[in-house]
């Protein structure tokens, strides 16, 4: 089966989009509560697209991988982002630009705020 055939990975990222754009939205009126909230929704989402994703595109992997991660961090849930992003750069079928993106993140959260992390809402990810 084609990835393109499995509706689950899409759907399931299409709803994380949905969250995404509403989280950003909740930013730009000051909610900051109502964002974390829209961005942990999106990072589940996006998650589950992870998790349904067919092993024939090794770049869909990758940016999905990125993806979810960076919304976990937007979603000020740091231990959670770690534990994905260690489980992801196991993966074999990773591609070098995710894990090098990955590392970065990774980097960023053992930093911790104030250090150049990514614990607030940067422009990582979607």
């Amino acid at each position: 089966m084609s990835m393109f055939d499995d509706s689950a990975w899409l759907s399931a990222h299409r709803r994380s989009e949905v969250f995404a754009g509403q989280a950003q939205q909740a930013l730009v009126r000051g909610q900051d509560e109502q964002a974390v909230h829209h961005f942990l929704q999106a990072a589940r989402a996006e998650t589950e697209a992870l998790q349904s994703l067919a092993g024939d595109s090794p770049r869909l992997l990758g940016i999905i991988s990125v993806s979810a991660a960076a919304l976990l961090i937007k979603a000020h849930e740091p231990v959670e982002a770690q534990e994905l992003i260690e489980q992801l750069l196991q993966n074999p079928d990773l591609p070098e630009f995710a894990a090098e993106e990955l590392t970065d993140l990774l980097e960023g959260l053992q930093l911790g705020p104030g250090h150049g992390g990514h614990q607030g809402f940067g422009n990582s990810g979607p």
